[in-house]
C-alpha cells in the first residue's frame, strides 16, 4: 500500500555536518572535501540505484559535478551556523517500477529548480539480506539554500530591511534616555531593521506547498484507490490516530529484540502496534454506528408509510434518528409512546364533543355529506391513536432487537421477518381503509337521522366508544 512521507530537514554547520560527506553517502560515491582535506568513500554502500543533479537557471555546467558543487557550497557558507543544504526525504510507492521512480524524482527535482534551487537527488532501494524483499524505497534530495545570480555566482539568502509593525509601519529606534526617536549622525531618523528572507524558502507555507506538490506528483502514477494525501488525518476529517515514523534505527532495534523474544518489540514499534489496534477498533465502531443508523432510518420510513401522519412522522422520526445511539435512543421512543397514550383519552373526548355538536346541527337539517365525511375521518384518525401507539411499541422493540441483538444470519432473519410483517400490515391497512370509511360514514348518518349514538365495532388495540 502506498504511504505518504515527506520530511524537510536542514543540513547545517551548527550540528558539525559536512555537505560533501552527506552528498557522498546519499549518492554512494567517493568525494573529497577541500575544506577538511578528507575523502568520504561510500562506493560499497548498497541500495543506491540511481542519482542525478538538476541545475536551475543561471547555474554553471560545472555544478553537474557533485564534488565541485558541494565544495563550492561549503566555501560560500563559511559561518559556524550556516545552513549548507535543505534535504527532502520522501517515500516512493512500491506499486511503481524503477523507471516510474526516476520519472517521479525528475519531475519533483524540476519543480525545485524552477524556484531557483540546484537539486542533487538519489533513489535508495534497500533490500533485506535475509528475505530479499524491498523494505523502504525512498529519495534523498539535497537542495541548495542560495539562489544563483545571472552571472553564475551565488546570490544572497537574506537581506536587511525595515522592521514593520502590525499595521505595516516602520518601527522607530527609541532613545532610552529621552524616550524619543533616535536621530542619526546626519540628522536622519533611525528605524529598526531586520534580516528578511530573500528567497521565500524559509517559511511554513512554503513547506506545506512542497509537501502538497510531492503527493500531486506521485498520484499521477497511482490508481485512484492507491492515491496518497499530504494532509493530516485531522485536516482530512478522518477519525484516526496518526502513527509515529519509525525509521531504520527503530526497526533495527526491534529486529534485535525479536531475535531474543518474538513477543518483544522496541518502544517505538510497540506504540505503533497499539495505535494501529486503536484505529482498527475506531473503524469497527464507526461501521457499527453507520449500520445502526441505516436500520433506524429504514424502520422510520416504514412506520411513516403506515401512519401517513406528518406531525407524528416528524416526532417519531426524530426519536428513530437517535435510536442508533443505543439504550438512550430506545428510551426516548418509549417516553414518546407513553406521552401519546396519556393524550389518547383527551383526543377521544374531543371527538365525542364534535359528534354531539354534529347531532345538534342535524336537528336544524343544516348538514351535508361533506360534514359527515370530514367528521368521520377525524373520528377514525383519533380513534386509531391507541392502535398506532401499539404499532410503534412493536416496531421499537424490533428496532432494539436489530440494534442490540445477534449479528450475521440471525440479524438478517430478524430483519426479513420484520419486513414481511410490515408488508402484511400495510396491505391490511389499505384493504380496511375504504371499508372502514364507508361503514363509519353509514353509522354516523344513521345516528344523525335516528338521534342515537354511534357504536362502531371494537377492533383489537382500539377504544372507539364515543
Amino acid at each position: 500500500m502506498a504511504i505518504y512521507h515527506c520530511s524537510v530537514k536542514v543540513i547545517g554547520r551548527s550540528a558539525g555536518r559536512s555537505a560533501v560527506a552527506c552528498a557522498a553517502y546519499r549518492s554512494g560515491e567517493k568525494l573529497h572535501s577541500e575544506e577538511t582535506d578528507r575523502t568520504f568513500d561510500y562506493t560499497n554502500k548498497g541500495g543506491v540505484v540511481y542519482s542525478e543533479i538538476a541545475l536551475c537557471a543561471n547555474a554553471p555546467e560545472r555544478f553537474l559535478d557533485r564534488e565541485t558543487l558541494w565544495n563550492s557550497v561549503q566555501t560560500v557558507e563559511n559561518k559556524s551556523d550556516s545552513r549548507l543544504a535543505r534535504e527532502f526525504e520522501v517515500a516512493l510507492p512500491l506499486e511503481c517500477s524503477k523507471e516510474e521512480w526516476i520519472k517521479i524524482g525528475r519531475e519533483y527535482a524540476a519543480y525545485m529548480t524552477e524556484q531557483g534551487m540546484i537539486a542533487d537527488w538519489a533513489i535508495h532501494d534497500p533490500v533485506n539480506k535475509d528475505t530479499g524483499i524491498r523494505q523502504n524505497p525512498h529519495i534523498h534530495m539535497m537542495c541548495t539554500t542560495r539562489p544563483i545570480k545571472e552571472n553564475g555566482e551565488w546570490g544572497e539568502k537574506e537581506k536587511k530591511g525595515y522592521k514593520l509593525d502590525k499595521k505595516g509601519q516602520k518601527i522607530p529606534v527609541i532613545d532610552p534616555e529621552t524616550g524619543k526617536q533616535k536621530i542619526g549622525a546626519r540628522g536622519r531618523k533611525m528605524w529598526q531593521r531586520e534580516k528578511i528572507d530573500a528567497t521565500g524558502w524559509d517559511n511554513k507555507s512554503k513547506v506545506l506547498e512542497w509537501r502538497a506538490k510531492w503527493s500531486e506528483v506521485v498520484n499521477k502514477y497511482l490508481e485512484p484507490e492507491q492515491k496518497i494525501d499530504h494532509r493530516s488525518y485531522k485536516n482530512q476529517g478522518l477519525d484516526r490516530i496518526p502513527t509515529i515514523h519509525e525509521g531504520f534505527v527503530a526497526r533495527k532495534i526491534d529486529k534485535e529484540l525479536q531475535a531474543e523474544n518474538p513477543m518483544q518489540h522496541s518502544e517505538l514499534v510497540q506504540k505503533n502496534i497499539q495505535i494501529r489496534e486503536q484505529n482498527r477498533l475506531i473503524q469497527m465502531m464507526n461501521e457499527i454506528r453507520l449500520r445502526i443508523t441505516e436500520k433506524a432510518r429504514a424502520l422510520y420510513d416504514r412506520i411513516r408509510e403506515l401512519t401517513g401522519n406528518g406531525k407524528l412522522d416528524r416526532s417519531v422520526g426524530a426519536e428513530l434518528a437517535i435510536a442508533g445511539a443505543g439504550k438512550q435512543g430506545i428510551e426516548g421512543i418509549k417516553r414518546d409512546i407513553e406521552r401519546r397514550e396519556r393524550e389518547t383519552p383527551s383526543i377521544l373526548e374531543r371527538a365525542r364533543t364534535r359528534i354531539t355538536a354534529l347531532k345538534e346541527k342535524s336537528n336544524s337539517k343544516d348538514i351535508s355529506n361533506t360534514d359527515i365525511r370530514e367528521e368521520t375521518q377525524e373520528v377514525r384518525h383519533n380513534a386509531g391513536s391507541e392502535q398506532l401507539a401499539g404499532l410503534i411499541k412493536r416496531r421499537t422493540a424490533r428496532s432494539a432487537g436489530l440494534s442490540n441483538g445477534a449479528s450475521g444470519s440471525d440479524r438478517s432473519a430478524a430483519a426479513e421477518a420484520g419486513k414481511s410483517a410490515l408488508d402484511k400490515l400495510r396491505a391490511r391497512a389499505r384493504a380496511a381503509e375504504s371499508a372502514r370509511e364507508e361503514r363509519e360514514a353509514k353509522q354516523l348518518r344513521s345516528a344523525i337521522e335516528g338521534s342515537r349514538e354511534i357504536k362502531p365495532k371494537r377492533s383489537r388495540g382500539q377504544d372507539l366508544s364515543l
